[in-house]
């Protein structure tokens, strides 16, 4: 299929099962779609909660000028059997003096507990580590997000911290957790 071609070729990342190609407006759609179960949308602290299509369209631009600026690098996950976008992945707070990021990720919830966002976390991690150099990959999750928490240990992460009451969705303020994986710490688990 021409599509699938097209995708194949523009990919950056490739796993067994997922690409991650870069985002753009033609994305807009698909990734709406997902976000506007409140399940996906609420453990994003990155988004507005709400978020409408207008605020996921300023979030993508805003995010392709961190990635020319250098704060960012930012990836759709596109599932190869499916052909469709099915989530998004990135580092954020790239910090190039003392070679740190964050990392953040989503799914469509139909595509939870799949292992798209293993295979595309490693993905990232090898990115990370092997070719960007960067010494330590943190993360930060709502504390109700226990899967994503439970796939960072799973990854070697370990917790580092607490925000206390750091984000307000949903009527009540929730605390983020602060994971680390330091880079001779995946050289141990991966290489």
């Amino acid at each position: 299929m021409q599509l699938e071609n097209s995708i194949e070729s523009s990919a950056v990342l490739r796993g067994e099962r997922t690409l991650l190609i870069e985002p753009s407006m033609n994305h807009l759609d698909e990734l709406y779609d997902l976000l506007r179960d409140p399940d996906v949308l609420l453990p994003n602290h990155g988004l507005p909660y709400p978020c409408s299509k207008d605020e996921l369209g300023y979030e993508l631009q805003k995010f392709k000028k961190q990635e020319e600026s250098g704060e960012s690098i930012g990836f759709c996950i596109y599932e190869t059997s499916l052909e469709h976008v099915i989530g998004t992945i990135g580092f954020n707070e790239i910090d190039s003096e003392n070679n740190t990021a964050a990392i953040g990720s989503w799914l469509g919830k139909q595509y939870w507990r799949k292992g798209y966002a293993t295979e595309s976390l490693r993905l990232m991690l090898d990115l990370g580590f092997t070719h960007l150099q960067l010494e330590q990959i943190y993360a930060k999750v709502l504390s109700t997000n226990v899967a994503s928490m439970r796939l960072l240990e799973r990854l070697g992460f370990q917790k580092e911290g607490v925000f206390r009451r750091q984000v307000f969705r949903d009527c009540t303020f929730h605390d983020i957790l602060v994971y680390g994986l330091l880079k001779c710490e995946y050289s141990q688990v991966f290489l």
